[in-house]
């Protein structure tokens, strides 16, 4: 009998049914917001102790975050500390179901899980010197680089909707959020950044 491969199609994005458009800076430089939808990038919930999430971490590439909202990175993937028995893993795009297969695999007989939320949740990368002013006026985290500095992360509200945040450089983030809020999301960081311009 014939091997069964199986395929994954992509389909649309979280901003597929939205028309953004960018906004030049006042005074005619570069936007001081420049946001770009992470179509499809894969996301997996990992939730145990210590030595389950270290494990499953480390199959993933990543060393598991151990200092509360903090986030480990290794090229494009990214282990964000949610809680003491919680971490979302961010990996590229296609390749969160069969991680998720061998994850759950090495799971068996143990205490723990590991569920796939690719789909539920959509992730914008924000950059530029103005990022941390256009988020201060929707977020109630203090933004300030010497608080919330490279490598942190944390789950607050954006305007009233609910986002995990993650700074990955100085002026570089990464904003996640519930799919069914991302035009909401999208259409709220271009209206705050009139005063900066808006790059997408």
């Amino acid at each position: 009998m014939a091997e069964q491969t199986r395929y994954m199609v992509l389909g649309a994005t979280a901003l597929d049914a939205s028309k953004m458009a960018s906004i030049t800076a006042p005074d005619g430089g570069t936007a001081g917001l420049s946001m770009q939808e992470m179509a499809h990038l894969g996301k997996l919930i990992l939730r145990g102790d210590v030595a389950t999430l270290t494990s499953l971490c480390k199959q993933a590439g990543l060393s598991y975050p151990e200092v509360a909202n903090t986030v480990s990175s290794k090229g494009t993937r990214h282990a964000l500390w949610l809680g003491p028995d919680e971490v979302m893993l961010l990996i590229e795009a296609g390749a969160e179901e069969q991680l998720a297969v061998t994850l759950q695999k090495s799971l068996e007989g143990k205490s723990g899980s590991v569920v796939n939320i690719t789909d539920g949740l959509c992730a914008f990368n924000l950059s530029g010197e103005n990022v941390r002013d256009v988020l201060a006026k929707g977020c109630p985290l203090d933004l300030h680089h010497t608080v919330f500095g490279t490598g942190s992360c944390a789950q607050s509200l954006l305007a009233h909707a609910g986002i995990t945040l993650a700074c990955l450089a100085p002026d570089t983030f990464i904003l996640i959020g519930r799919t069914s809020f991302a035009s909401y999301i999208a259409n709220w960081l271009a209206d705050a950044s009139l005063e900066y311009g808006f790059a997408c």
